[in-house]
């Protein structure tokens, strides 16, 4: 946080003092950097309750398609024509905190936007896998995550610097905190290359003793 602060500070200082005029433009870029501070405090807020007894809370058993479909029209709706999501939502019944499961699946829509928007649809799927675990996925057609690299999306602050730099401006926190967010919900999450290029993300959710009676 202290080298955008710095940087928001300076500008700021600068318009005070009639150095930097405040044009309407400055303006946008100063509160797009504040924006970007906000997501990074409610990333590490986030991270500072994982494993605590208040982190996932409220849990409800529900449908992860309908929270989906709510959540990826939202996103579409303010990415615009920058990003084409397609959804392929079959029943997935679920226990979830469904605040987590929406912060879990922004940061999944915006890493793909990151790092794969410019190349092709982003595939967005529920239903049930071979176990009978309710998952959800979330696919692109770019160029993929590298070998040695696709477990590091775990580690706290890990970002791609493939694509010539882009996404570098990200704080490396969001697939950090869909795992604890998984991990909260006793889910499994993976993300790895798809056979026919680009990368995908995963959460599998745990099948329930209801569920499996049934």
């Amino acid at each position: 946080l202290r080298t955008p602060l710095t940087v928001l500070q300076g500008n700021l200082q600068g318009m005070t003092d009639g150095i930097i005029p405040a044009s309407e433009e400055q303006l946008r870029a100063l509160l797009v950097q504040t924006q970007g501070m906000s997501r990074l405090v409610d990333q590490l807020n986030t991270l500072s309750l994982a494993g605590t007894v208040d982190f996932v809370t409220a849990t409800t058993a529900t449908d992860l398609a309908l929270h989906v479909s709510d959540t990826v029209t939202l996103f579409q709706t303010s990415a615009g024509d920058a990003i084409d999501l397609r959804t392929h939502l079959a029943p997935a019944p679920a226990k979830i905190d469904p605040d987590r499961f929406r912060q879990a699946l922004l940061a999944l829509l915006e890493n793909a936007r990151k790092y794969a928007g410019d190349f092709g649809p982003i595939d967005i799927c529920t239903g049930l896998d071979e176990d009978g675990r309710s998952y959800i996925s979330v696919q692109d057609k770019g160029p993929g995550l590298p070998a040695h690299v696709q477990h590091s999306t775990f580690d706290m602050f890990w970002r791609s610097e493939s694509l010539n730099g882009r996404g570098r401006s990200g704080s490396g926190l969001g697939l950090t905190v869909v795992k604890a967010i998984a991990e909260g919900h006793n889910a499994r999450f993976e993300v790895g290359n798809n056979r026919d290029g680009g990368s995908y993300a995963r959460i599998a959710f745990p099948v329930s003793k209801a569920e499996g009676a049934a």
